[in-house]
């Protein structure tokens, strides 16, 4: 099983657990605009969606902001790589990775997450159990520094494309939560499943749906599609 980084091992709480691994994304007038994770030490994987109208201009990322032991660490990024195969009309490879200035003091508080192999995420880790998605919050126009963590279960395919009237491709799936969600999820919130004691990254939000801000479905692209472009760029 292929892993990046160092593994990230359950908390006492699932807010333990978001504020470990979810960043976020300022621009350059210090404003809140995206998530994303940390997969790397210096590398925080984000969507291409949030990333592509920051191309020309600077990018800082807040890693580890914890409320419960006050870890915060503020850097710049350094180098911006958005997937060259992005659709912005259908939201093809929505993926981008950013590469920090310097390497991240990895800590009980602040871990990259583990990048499970294809199959293992595809086959047991999205399909066969219940899993955690992570994100900041949006009020309107506004990012909120609100964590929001939501347990969800894996949707079929077919029961995805009825909710959400979309046909999926091979390089996304489906979850579904019960609890209520007062706005949205900005882009860049991930979802992570529990195996053993370590969190393995499954997938990144690309647009919250546009139908309804407490919608119970949720349209996510797989991670595991794209190991081989991490491995290039990280």
């Amino acid at each position: 099983m292929k892993r990046q980084g160092k593994y990230l091992k359950t908390m006492k709480n699932l807010t333990s657990f978001g504020m470990v691994t979810l960043v976020l994304l300022l621009n350059s007038e210090g404003k809140g605009f995206c998530g994303g994770v940390l997969l790397k030490s210096n590398f925080v994987l984000t969507t291409a969606k949030c990333t592509l109208p920051h191309m020309g201009s600077p990018i800082r990322v807040v890693i580890g902001n914890n409320r419960l032991h006050g870890a915060r660490h503020i850097t710049h990024v350094k180098e911006k790589y958005i997937h060259s195969r992005y659709d912005k009309d259908t939201g093809e490879n929505n993926v981008a990775l950013l590469q920090l200035q310097e390497h991240i003091d990895c800590n009980s508080y602040q871990l990259p997450i583990c990048i499970p192999d294809r199959d293992f995420v595809e086959h047991v880790l999205i399909p066969q159990l219940a899993g955690i998605v992570s994100g900041w919050k949006v009020e309107g126009d506004e990012l909120r520094d609100s964590l929001v963590e939501l347990p969800v279960s894996y949707l079929p395919e077919n029961k995805c494309e009825q909710v959400l009237n979309v046909s999926l491709t091979t390089r996304e799936f489906c979850v579904h939560h019960q609890e209520p969600v007062d706005g949205k999820l900005t882009g860049g919130s991930f979802s992570a499943t529990n195996y053993k004691g370590t969190w393995f990254l499954t997938g990144i939000l690309g647009t919250w749906p546009i139908e309804a801000n407490n919608s119970e479905t949720l349209l996510f692209t797989k991670t595991s599609r794209y190991m081989m472009w991490f491995h290039k760029n990280m």
